[in-house]
């Protein structure tokens, strides 16, 4: 592009030169201008030309710098284009702490491809802007000197394998936009200790934490990190042999149901711990006819097989 328009600029600078010319006069003549009938004659040997390159450079230089910046920018990654935001591909740079940026060339980085950061063995910090919605398949799969990462406010899903075997990361954060969290997404994981959800419950598919020894912690007034008793005429009543009742949630989350023959001072034995899917769970107490009264509870011990506790943010 820059050579299209440096070419432009010297023929136009030749044109306008030439249009001076004495018709009859020949282009080799050793003087650079000389008088004849009135009319100029100018020379345009070598020296010329070179001055119109000089003109031109200067031009360039001068009138844009941004497209010279444009031209030259150095942008250490690879990526593609769709619908008008940019999806990161790989990484090509030498950085070890690395901060994708929320635009490349005026559009918006959404998306951090499969495999993007995949086995990169040094890099040890990564910051994820707001822009980005996803990251993708394997995205940080093996980075094992990963260390820290920062995932922004926007990232609604973190597929698969995304940062599996990432054993030197010891904790994480992730914003309340988080509503699915992939298979295996950060299995092996082993160094990681705490894991931070600033918002309402994810969908959670299998081994999502898998050999990751953390502690999951979520914030008050957040949703879905308790089970809920299904208070209906078809999840409350009497049936065979026992008193049924039904229990919903959080796939993945792991619950301790207790019963109780009184409310004012209750003793508490437990009935069972369960892990919820996607169907209510259903359960008979074969007992409740040996009881003056009986009372349920239900509580979350663990999501995604890790325990969990109230957040301390």
């Amino acid at each position: 592009m820059l050579y299209s328009l440096c070419l432009l600029l010297f023929k136009l600078f030749e044109w306008f030169a030439w249009f001076a010319v004495d018709a009859d006069k020949e282009p080799e003549q050793s003087c650079a201008v000389k008088q004849k009938g009135g009319k100029s004659c100018i020379n345009l040997g070598p020296s010329t030309k070179v001055s119109g390159l000089i003109v031109c450079a200067l031009f360039l230089l001068m009138m844009s710098p941004a497209l010279v910046q444009a031209q030259f920018e150095f942008i250490p990654y690879n990526y593609t284009t769709n619908y008008g935001k940019i999806t990161i591909l790989g990484y090509t740079g030498p950085d070890s702490a690395v901060a994708i940026p929320a635009t490349i060339r005026g559009l918006p980085v959404g998306a951090i491809g499969d495999n993007a950061f995949a086995f990169k063995g040094t890099l040890t910090s990564i910051t994820i802007p707001d822009s980005v919605t996803t990251i993708g398949i394997s995205a940080f799969d093996f980075c094992s000197g990963l260390r820290t990462v920062t995932i922004g406010s926007n990232v609604n899903h973190i597929r698969s394998f995304a940062f599996r075997l990432c054993q030197g990361l010891t904790n994480v954060v992730l914003p309340g936009s988080i509503t699915n969290i992939g298979y295996n997404a950060f299995f092996g994981c082993n160094s990681l200790t705490t894991i931070y959800f600033k918002g309402n419950t994810p969908s959670l598919e299998d081994g999502a934490f898998t050999f990751a020894p953390a502690t999951i912690y979520y914030k008050p007034g957040t949703i879905g990190w308790q089970p809920r008793m299904l208070a209906t005429a078809d999840s409350l009543s009497v049936r065979t042999n026992g008193f049924g009742f039904s229990i919903a949630g959080t796939r993945g989350l792991s619950i301790v149901v207790e019963a109780s023959t009184s409310f004012s001072n209750p003793v508490w034995f437990q009935m069972g711990s369960y892990t919820l899917t996607d169907n209510p769970l259903e359960l008979i107490d074969l007992s409740w006819t040996n009881k003056p009264a009986c009372f349920y509870r239900a509580g979350s011990v663990a999501f995604g097989g890790l325990p969990m506790s109230l957040s301390p943010l």
